[in-house]
């Protein structure tokens, strides 16, 4: 066998990190997976609203979102490591409803 072929060493993944639409209280939408928080976080803030998400639990006017890392083997739920919700509020200057985020 040719040790010049053989492929690289693969390095394990820890765990995966799972973007949920946690805005009722009684359920939840998993919306995607991806292998680092940073990844998450990254796709997360190229949501300007909760119409990005690709979700139907968000409420018409509040939307919360999470992250969970998922450990390979027991573990459970996750664990959370990320928070973000949207509230929608009346921007007086422009007489319309816009979409305002908090990290929490």
């Amino acid at each position: 066998m040719n040790e010049g072929h053989l492929p690289a060493p693969v390095e394990p993944i820890p765990a995966v990190f799972e973007l949920r639409d946690v805005t009722d209280d009684e359920h939840y939408f998993s919306l995607g997976y991806w292998p680092t928080l940073a990844a998450a976080v990254a796709e997360l803030d190229r949501c300007t609203e909760p119409d990005d998400l690709d979700s139907d639990g968000f409420h018409e006017d509040y939307c919360k979102v999470e992250i969970r890392e998922h450990k390979f083997g027991w573990s459970g739920h996750g664990k959370i490591v990320y928070k973000r919700d949207w509230l929608l509020q009346l921007n007086k200057s422009r007489d319309d409803y816009e979409w305002v985020m908090r990290k929490l």
